[in-house]
């Protein structure tokens, strides 16, 4: 029991609900020495799950298409006998 700590709140509450940020940073710079390896802890031991995200290059941007429509909107009447 001597490893248990809880919550002592934030200024915007007491409750973890009230200021999830700092109860995230909180949780995880007090767990127990014990779940502690080299240091570090391993997240399977406070339950959390671990997931690898495949890298994605968006080439959009780097692909630009021409269209001639913006040219006969800008140089064509905008409206019948605009020149009369």
């Amino acid at each position: 029991m001597d490893e248990v700590s809880f919550y002592p709140g934030s200024a915007k509450g007491t409750e973890p609900e009230d200021d999830p940020e700092s109860y995230s940073k909180w949780f995880i710079d007090n767990q127990p020495n014990s779940l502690k390896v080299n240091g570090a802890i391993m997240p399977e031991s406070i339950g959390a799950k671990q997931k690898l995200l495949k890298m994605v290059q968006d080439t959009a941007s780097m692909n630009e298409l021409k269209f001639p429509m913006p040219y006969l909107f800008d140089n064509d009447e905008q409206f019948p006998m605009i020149d009369y």
